[in-house]
């Protein structure tokens, strides 16, 4: 979804395709559900922090830092311009300045700047600008583990979930006219509903849950109805930016309701008998999943170099071969480094990290479901 609003909307008029920036949400609600899982079940394990924080790290620093590096000894060669808000985005700090470098009022830290020698004084540039939503995961990664391990209570953490779930779209909607432009969007003050939504699924499954077929016709229902209900306050409100993530209805309760639709689609996943989930089980999919973080990470920063190939082909009518040129070497970048570079790492997880449990099979879903419907959403981080 995401490569798709970031490749193809250029070459499509498609109205859906605007909508591809809600996969980042529904990225967001999944990993809120793995991740509290996990951290759940674990409470009673030995060495809690440690273990969660190790198989974090192996899970994603190998390759994000292997990226930075790259360029960093690159920056001979490329005259690449480096400024400190570069390195925020390394230190996953970058989503509290986009919006001061998208109004101008410092460098903007999506755009990593090179002087390519072949063309003298002219100015290039790589995109980061999609990390912003992983330097909100790892914000998340140091706030959530604590207040699981030191709250315990199942109840309890649904209730924190339910307090900021309720106070976030109070809050987009206090500062809607007070922040830059795309704070609301960027910002992890402004974005733990959507990931809290995630955490409150995997604590309620954590307990004396409705029967399977309650759940399916409370997710079928809401897949309905919520989107009727958001479509329709859009239209009233007579923006000009429908489905834009700064829309500002999107921007105060949208967020929250998209969130509550990727919930429903959630509980429809981790049922095996769903359309859903065995469309998730597709083979093609499973492939696709377990290279989706490479994908995700490698898949905007040559995007200047793809766009300056559309000016070539849309005369000849061959706009189509842009996008799927990008799909096709972000796939192969990604299949490479999952293969011969991330793997290694990944197979010291339980060396370094030993689990003596996994995500609990709540009550009324099967367990084998929950693995297999979500092993393409949930590659990513986890």
């Amino acid at each position: 979804m995401v490569f798709a609003s970031h490749y193809v909307t250029l070459v499509s008029n498609s109205p859906i395709l605007k909508w591809g920036w809600v996969g980042v949400d529904l990225f967001f609600v999944l990993s809120g559900f793995l991740i509290t899982g996990i951290l759940f079940d674990a409470l009673d394990q030995p060495r809690y922090f440690r273990n969660f924080y190790i198989r974090r790290a192996l899970r994603i620093f190998p390759l994000f830092y292997a990226i930075w590096i790259f360029f960093l000894l690159a920056t001979p060669f490329l005259h690449i311009l480096w400024t400190r808000y570069n390195f925020l985005m390394m230190a996953y700090l970058g989503n509290f300045v986009i919006p001061g470098g998208v109004a101008g009022h410092h460098f903007n830290p999506t755009y990593l700047a090179y002087y390519p020698a072949r063309h003298p004084g002219e100015v290039r540039y790589f995109l980061f600008g999609h990390l912003w939503s992983l330097c909100i995961e790892e914000q998340f990664y140091l706030i959530w583990p604590a207040v699981v391990f030191y709250c315990r209570s199942r109840k309890s953490l649904l209730r924190i979930c339910l307090f900021v779930i309720v106070l976030s779209p109070l809050a987009r909607a206090a500062c809607l006219h007070k922040l830059l432009p795309g704070t609301l969007y960027v910002s992890t003050f402004f974005r733990l509903d959507t990931l809290l939504v995630g955490a409150a699924v995997a604590l309620w499954l954590r307990g004396p849950s409705p029967s399977t077929q309650t759940m399916m016709r409370m997710a079928n229902t809401a897949l309905v109805s919520l989107p009727l209900v958001l479509a329709l306050i859009l239209v009233l409100s007579h923006h000009p930016s429908a489905s834009g993530a700064t829309n500002p209805v999107l921007s105060t309760i949208g967020y929250t309701f998209i969130a509550f639709i990727a919930a429903a689609v959630l509980l429809l996943a981790i049922n095996p008998q769903t359309t859903i989930a065995r469309f998730l089980r597709w083979r093609p999919l499973s492939s696709l999943g377990r290279i989706s973080y490479g994908m995700y990470l490698l898949h905007s920063i040559p995007a200047t170099y793809f766009l300056g190939k559309l000016v070539i082909l849309a005369p000849r009518h061959l706009q189509f071969l842009m996008p799927l040129g990008a799909f096709l070497f972000t796939w192969g970048a990604a299949w490479l480094s999952f293969r011969f570079f991330e793997s290694p790492f990944l197979r010291l997880k339980s060396r370094l990290a030993p689990q003596t449990g996994h995500i609990a099979d709540p009550t009324p879903i099967p367990g084998p479901a929950i693995h297999a419907s979500t092993t393409f959403l949930s590659s990513p981080t986890v």
